[in-house]
């Protein structure tokens, strides 16, 4: 049995499920007679109110700035060039100096030179000052004559140097 109650379409008196039917100036229509009446009242009104003219006149508006935005994004979409981030700029990658010593790296030589070396926290960390001092200074004299991959052994020496003693 079916839950929903049946009704007669006033227009065409189809039988149809309530829940399909509306409700237009009083009488009960299925979907095809609802768009009918509507149309109809459209017609209706334009030629009351003779503003025919004007309706075409928006409607080609519309139709040329919707034609206009189409022609803008197939035109977007023809470049290949990849979007530019908004508020961040690419900037060059820089070599990575093989001397720097982190927080945490430092932290962990200065815990191995206390434990494994048996140095005293001052003593490690004034080995740990003069060792960066001197690749600093190293690192100038190199830069000055412009030997760059022999600065990066060199720092990389230091740091082996480091670990060894």
């Amino acid at each position: 049995m079916n839950k929903y109650k049946e009704r007669v379409c006033d227009e065409c008196n189809e039988i149809k499920e309530r829940r399909f039917l509306g409700k237009i100036r009083g009488r009960y229509l299925c979907k095809k007679c609802r768009s009918k009446v509507r149309q109809e009242h459209r017609e209706q009104t334009i030629k009351k109110a003779g503003i025919k003219k004007e309706i075409k006149e928006l409607e080609r508006k519309e139709k040329k700035e919707s034609n206009r935005k189409y022609q803008k994004r197939k035109k977007r979409k023809g470049e290949e060039s990849p979007p530019i981030p908004k508020g961040s700029k690419i900037k060059n990658k820089k070599e990575k100096s093989n001397s720097f010593i982190t927080f945490q790296e430092r932290k962990s030589y200065l815990k191995i030179l206390m434990d494994n070396r048996g140095l005293g926290y001052d003593e490690a960390k004034e080995r740990l000052d003069n060792l960066i001092e001197y690749e600093r200074e190293i690192r100038k004299k190199f830069k000055e004559k412009g030997k760059e991959e022999e600065i990066k052994q060199k720092q990389q020496e230091l740091l082996e140097e480091l670990w060894n003693f």
